[in-house]
Parts: C-alpha cells; structure tokens; sequence
C-alpha cells in the first residue's frame, strides 16, 4: 500500500488509522493546519463506497471513530479528502 496525498492539508507526516487490521472502530487521527471541512469515505477493492462521512474540523488534531463492525472481513482504503484539495488514502485491513 501507498498512502497518497494531494494539496496541503491532510498530510502522510501526521495522519494515522488504528488499529490495522481493525475488527469494530478504526480511529482517524490527522493535524490539520488550518480549519476544514473533511470527507472520509470507505471504499470496496472495486471502489463501491460503503461508509461515507463529513466532518467540519478545527486547525489542530482531528481524530474520529469509524464504526466498521457490520463490514464483512476483507480489504477496504479509506480516503479523506479536504475542502483545499487535499488528499489521503490508506489500506485498511478489516477482519
């Protein structure tokens, strides 16, 4: 996996997910260097969008809980993305 990043904002340097393999909460945690609006979105291997949330976070740390108990076990990437453009995506083991 490649963590990929695009703009300024949600950086690889600071942006974490844990734990990974998850099993019911995936925590996001990101700094952020300015107020944003952020876009979590969970994504299938073959890119079906099966959680997706918004979040209007303050400059500093974020963190949020995913709840991915009810997903069935398998490989997911989780993507966020901000209101600068940019972006942040991860694999994520759910077993």
């Amino acid at each position: 996996w490649l963590p990929l990043t695009v703009g300024t904002n949600v950086s690889n340097g600071n942006t974490f997910i844990s734990p990974n393999p998850v099993h019911n909460i995936l925590t996001f945690t990101t700094a952020l260097n300015r107020a944003s609006h952020l876009q979590c979105t969970l994504r299938t291997t073959l890119g079906a969008v099966v959680m997706e949330e918004r979040h209007v976070a303050a400059a500093g740390e974020f963190s949020t809980a995913l709840d991915v108990g009810a997903f069935p076990s398998g490989i997911y990437f989780l993507e966020v993305s901000d209101d600068a453009g940019g972006r942040w995506m991860q694999k994520v083991v759910k077993y």
